[in-house]
């Protein structure tokens, strides 16, 4: 036995009509689907299975497109899952297992951070080369405001920036600014 996948674009739920899908035509007549394969209505057979906390359960991934906002996504998600909760009979319980917002959020406190950390190093540096409070102040005065401006300009424009970077080194995306 050989399983093979076969993506059918048409809309149809019936084993017959699916049947009657042309696979190749070998010159003196059409080879149909029915002709090569036992079509049957049934439930996909098992892949392999899943443990949650050590019990059995069904692992379900969600992948987001490019361009849709992660951080949002996620929200929408869980929204979904504690939704169907309710639904679901005694003992059954939808549990997120992985959310690539976790990751956006660590790496935010992280940028924040960092930004606060350089920031200390900045003024010190000002302050000990330059030796003019003055200069320091309004060099101090200007990277945030800069900063400030281009986040408010952002913000009533509606605008936001996505950067992508897929783990791999060397594999950056750059989505732009919308």
């Amino acid at each position: 036995d050989q399983e093979i996948m076969v993506r059918n674009l048409a809309m149809t739920t019936d084993v017959e009509e699916l049947g009657q899908t042309v696979v190749r035509h070998d010159g003196i007549r059409p080879v149909y689907l029915r002709d090569v394969a036992n079509l049957t209505w049934d439930v996909q057979p098992m892949r392999g299975d899943a443990a949650v906390d050590g019990n059995p359960g069904v692992i379900l991934s969600i992948t987001k497109s490019p361009g849709y906002n992660t951080i949002r996504l996620s929200e929408k998600v869980e929204e979904a899952i504690a939704e169907l909760q309710m639904g679901l009979p005694e003992g059954v319980q939808l549990k997120a297992l992985f959310r690539q917002s976790d990751f956006i959020h660590l790496a935010m406190g992280n940028l924040r951070e960092a930004v606060e950390l350089g920031g200390i190093m900045v003024c010190l540096v000002l302050a000990v080369f330059l030796m003019n409070w003055r200069t320091t102040v309004i060099t101090l005065t200007a990277i945030p405001l800069s900063f400030a401006a281009t986040a408010l300009i952002f913000l009533l424009d509606g605008s936001e920036c996505q950067f992508h970077d897929s783990g791999r080194t060397g594999s950056r995306d750059w989505n732009g600014c919308r």
